[in-house]
């Protein structure tokens, strides 16, 4: 039963942690740039 239930979830769970590396990634490279405008 809780197999078949985290079996059913990880395919979410991975989704959910793709958005969160993109959205890591994004505001990352906001803030790079940023940062580079401002020192510049």
């Amino acid at each position: 039963m809780w197999r078949a239930q985290d079996q059913r979830q990880d395919p979410a769970i991975q989704v959910l942690r793709a958005l969160r590396l993109m959205t890591l990634a994004m505001a990352l490279g906001v803030t790079e740039t940023c940062l580079q405008s401002w020192s510049s």
